[in-house]
């Protein structure tokens, strides 16, 4: 749990940097709300919002370029409407935030993970946060250097794209620890089925049930019936609940914010290819401009790329991890011969079908790879 309360500090402390993240960070992981850091966040959406403004102000009184203005008058808007509406979510649902922490938490302390899979979320987001950095801020600020920007444009481009790409490395990593205790708790339905029905003798801690729930537990003893395994089956069932929960909290308090960013960057990536195959070849009047923004356009479609795959792999990966599931309960109600077993797995088999594993953007559509080329 060390490396994933580490992992949290860094992605919540350049969420705070950024104006995303109104909270305090506990020693133990767990979130507190600030009314110093929301300050803060306010301050900085207020400049952000005055940056973009004068910025769009430029780009409106040029007389040459004009097609040329027009595009980076709609990705300026586009920017700062992105980045207005995602400060909002954050604001208006930051307990929601702490909620899903909350449960992750919860659910660590009912899963007993190898310790040789521990150490690799902490590297995983700094690798995300160096790429970031890599691919939108250093060509940024070489691009001021150079004249291509100014430093207001530079600071704006950066508080919103960078912004917005700490809340999509967020939901990124909650939904990463999910797919994690998803893998575990298919290893352990797995290592049930490999030993056809025989007694664990490693199994998921039973630290979620509470005594009343062994009391009634110790009351269903029926002839035939092995009460271990159907209390280990019911443990399964119930971590298996929780999961859904979390699953359910982040979808509902992401969704609105992965549809903004979705058709932002399906916007960056459309006036990308019309300045690549349209402006570049036959430019419209001084060809110095367009020369002049092509590497700001090549570093804005990669990272416009870069993000929708980062938005929808994690996604992918969990609801696929999610049908192993529903597979491994149904292979093993063919081969168990407990009636316990068989009788509990018959109805998680119901809770699979009816809490299916799916993020949505607001029910439009699917964030998975169906999203790619629709």
């Amino acid at each position: 749990m060390r490396d994933r309360i580490a992992a949290l500090k860094l992605i919540y402390f350049i969420s705070m940097l950024f104006g995303f993240a109104p909270f305090r960070i506990q020693n133990t992981g767990h979130l507190k709300p600030s009314k110093i850091v929301l300050a803060y966040s306010i301050f900085l959406w207020l400049y952000v919002t005055k940056s973009g403004g004068q910025s769009f102000l430029e780009k409106l009184v040029r007389k040459d370029q004009i097609l040329l203005s027009v595009c980076l008058m709609i990705l300026t808007i586009t920017s700062q409407v992105s980045h207005s509406t995602s400060f909002m979510i954050c604001i208006n649902k930051r307990r929601k935030i702490i909620e899903i922490l909350d449960q992750l938490i919860a659910l660590e302390s009912s899963v007993k993970q190898n310790i040789s899979k521990k150490y690799k979320m902490c590297k995983k987001v700094t690798f995300q946060l160096l790429y970031g950095v890599a691919v939108l801020i250093i060509p940024k600020i070489v691009f001021c250097f150079n004249g291509m920007m100014t430093i207001q444009e530079s600071i704006f481009e950066i508080i919103c794209i960078f912004g917005d790409y700490i809340v999509i490395l967020q939901f990124s990593f909650f939904i990463s620890l999910c797919h994690e205790y998803l893998t575990h708790l298919n290893s352990k339905l797995l290592e049930y089925y490999e030993h056809s029905g025989k007694t664990l003798k490693r199994s998921i801690s039973i630290e979620s049930i509470t005594s009343s729930d062994h009391y009634i537990f110790s009351k269903m003893k029926t002839p035939g019936l092995s009460l271990d395994l159907r209390t280990w089956a019911l443990n399964i069932i119930n971590l298996h609940h929780k999961f859904c929960d979390v699953i359910l909290v982040i979808n509902n308090s992401y969704a609105l914010q992965m549809l903004v960013y979705t058709a932002k960057y399906f916007i960056f990536i459309t006036f990308c290819l019309f300045f690549m195959f349209i402006l570049m070849p036959f430019p419209y009047g001084n060809r110095i401009s367009y020369d002049k923004y092509a590497p700001q356009v090549f570093c804005l479609s990669i990272w416009s790329i870069s993000q929708i795959f980062m938005i929808t792999v994690p996604c992918f990966c969990i609801i696929e991890e999610a049908k192993n599931t529903a597979v491994l309960v149904h292979k093993i109600l063919a081969k168990t011969k407990d009636l316990g077993v068989k009788e509990e797995f018959g109805y998680f088999s119901l809770q699979l079908l009816h809490r299916k594993v799916r993020f949505t953007a607001c029910g439009l559509f699917p964030l998975d790879f169906t999203l790619l080329y629709s």
